[in-house]
Parts: C-alpha cells; structure tokens; sequence
C-alpha cells in the first residue's frame, strides 16, 4: 500500500528495486538495486511535493470562493502528511526553534511583518477630473442591507466572530436594522470597529526549505 502521494510508476519501480535488492544477488544486481533505490527515492520526494503543492492551489482555489469547509479539510489532511516529520522553525539568524512555542512565536512575527505594511510617506496626488463620475456617495439605504444578506450563501464556515449567514437570514428584517445603524455610525465617523481588521490565518507549504517562513504561503478569512 503506497502512500497517496506515491504515483503508479513510482511504485512499479520500488517493486523492482525489491525484486533485486537481496544480499546474496551477484554484485551487478546490486548495482543495479542500488540505482533503482536512488531512482524510487527521488521519485518519490518529487511525487510529495508536487502533491502537496496541489493541495495548496486547491486550498487557495477553495479560499477565494468561500468554502472554507474544503479549506479545513485541506489543511486538517497536511498536517496528517507532516505530523510525522514536522520542520523546525528558524529564526531570521538561522537557528532551529524547537519548542512549539518559539515557533509559534517566530511565526507570528513573521506573518506580522509581511502582512502589516508600514504606511507610506509620500501621499498620492492624484489628478482632478474635469468630468464628475455618476458615483452615489449617499450612506447606504436598508434596502440594499438587506438585499445584501439576502444574496449571502449558506452552509459556509463563519469567521471570527462566529455569525453564520444562517443567523442572519433568520430574522431578516431585526438583522437589517441593526446593520443598517451600525453602518450609518461607520459611514458619518469613519472608522471601522477594530474586530473587522482581524482574520484567520492558515499556512499553506510552498516548494523549499520550510524551515524558513518564508516558504509558507497565507489564506486568510
């Protein structure tokens, strides 16, 4: 039973390599079993890493459309795959992290860098238009609060904050309501409750050393 990442011709070569790989066989089957070993080995490392490398597109595929249950389960299945030989984490100097802790740590930091950009120093100067843009500006009416979570979809995974499209349509009109005032608060002050600014964050392998934190990619929701 190969694993799954194992392709048919990698496979027909480990039986091979089996076949011959036996102490007592003249020296040229050894030769022969050695290379074969060589060749089952790195065909192998090859199959896993492009397999990995397609869960990870599907993960991002799956993120981008919301379904954030095919997420979970992508996730839950490559941490199965990398339980048993899982990386250290290094630090920018290149030492090993070996508490799960640390690691925890370093990877905070590090998302925290790449994703919290520092705000520019220049200011845009954009140009002023001579024509006026046909763009309504006014606070946005009930109506288009509740047409919008009429169109939410259902069945996905809620986020922080735990609130399911579900919950939402239950009561329609209560939910409108409340939305509506809490977007006309956002849209005279604006500024945004600060919860809106956070997500979840689920690391994705890339192709390398994923030692370095670099070579895991994000999805967030």
């Amino acid at each position: 039973m190969f694993e799954p990442f194992i392709k048919d011709c990698t496979g027909h070569q480990e039986n091979a390599a089996l076949h011959v790989g036996h102490s007592w066989l003249p020296d040229q089957l050894q030769v022969t079993y050695r290379t074969k070993d060589k060749e089952v080995k790195r065909s192998a490392r090859k199959d896993k890493t492009q397999y990995l490398e397609d869960l990870a597109k599907d993960a991002e595929k799956a993120a981008v459309l919301g379904e954030l249950s095919t997420v979970y389960k992508i996730t839950k299945q490559l941490c199965r795959i990398s339980n048993a030989q899982t990386a250290d984490v290094n630090e920018k100097k290149g030492d090993s992290l070996r508490t799960e802790r640390e690691q925890e740590e370093r990877c905070v930091q590090h998302f925290k860098e790449v994703l919290n950009c520092p705000e520019r120093d220049v200011i845009a100067n954009s140009e002023i238009l001579e024509d006026d843009l046909n763009i309504n500006t006014e606070p946005p009416s009930i109506e288009e609060v509740r047409n919008t979570i009429k169109s939410l979809k259902t069945g996905k995974a809620p986020g922080i904050d735990s609130i399911h499209a579900e919950m939402l349509k239950a009561d329609l009109d209560t939910s409108s309501k409340v939305l509506h005032n809490l977007f006309l608060v956002i849209w005279k002050e604006g500024d945004i409750p600060s919860d809106w600014s956070k997500g979840l964050i689920v690391k994705l392998p890339k192709k390398g050393n994923l030692r370095n934190c670099d070579k895991w990619r994000t999805n967030s929701w």
